[in-house]
C-alpha cells in the first residue's frame, strides 16, 4: 500500500480516505484560418503523499505530451497543425484516491499573525486586482468550453485567517 501523512498523536484510528472517478473534458474551437493550436490542459498532481492518481487516459485527436509548467504542475501540451475541423475535444479521465490529513497543533506555539506575517504571507491571504479581473474573465464568454469534473477531490473551500 501507499504511506500516508502520518495519524494524529491522540491515536484517533485509522485515516479515511475518498476515492474519485474523474472525467476533464475540454472543447477547443478552432479560429477560421488557423495555422496552428497550440493547447496546454491541467492534469491531475501525484505529489502529494496524501494523495494517489491512477488510471490516467487522455483522448486527444492531436499528438500530445505531458510537461511540466513554470510551477512544477504536470500538463498536457497539444499542438494542432492546419487543423481542418471546427473544434476538436481533449478528454481526461483518471482515478484519485484521497487520504485524509491529521496534523496537531501545539496551542503553546500558536500566536496572533504579526505585521510581519501579514507582509509574508500576503500573496497567499488576499485578492489582488489579477485575481479580480481573472475571476471577471472566467465568466466571460470565451472560445474555450470546460466541463468541470463529475465529483470534486475537494470537500470544501477553507479560510485563511489573514
Amino acid at each position: 500500500m501507499w504511506a500516508v501523512a502520518k495519524t494524529a498523536k491522540d491515536g484517533a484510528g485509522a485515516l479515511r480516505r475518498a476515492n474519485f472517478e474523474l472525467r476533464n473534458e475540454l472543447t477547443v474551437n478552432i479560429p477560421e484560418g488557423a495555422k496552428k493550436v497550440r493547447v496546454w490542459f491541467a492534469l491531475p498532481q501525484d505529489e502529494d503523499a496524501a494523495q494517489k492518481v491512477s488510471g490516467l487516459r487522455i483522448e486527444a485527436p492531436y499528438p500530445h505530451r505531458v510537461e511540466r509548467d513554470s510551477e512544477g504542475s504536470k500538463v498536457l501540451y497539444l499542438e494542432a497543425q492546419n487543423p481542418k475541423q471546427k473544434d476538436f475535444k481533449v478528454v481526461t479521465t483518471f482515478n484519485v484516491e484521497r487520504s485524509e490529513v491529521r496534523t496537531s497543533v501545539d496551542p503553546a506555539k500558536a500566536k496572533p499573525l504579526t505585521d510581519a506575517d501579514r507582509a509574508r504571507y500576503a500573496k497567499y491571504c488576499s485578492r489582488t486586482s489579477t485575481s479580480r479581473s481573472m475571476t471577471k474573465s472566467a465568466r466571460s464568454p470565451t472560445r474555450l468550453s470546460v466541463t468541470r469534473p463529475t465529483r470534486s477531490s475537494r470537500p470544501g473551500n477553507s479560510t485563511t485567517g489573514c
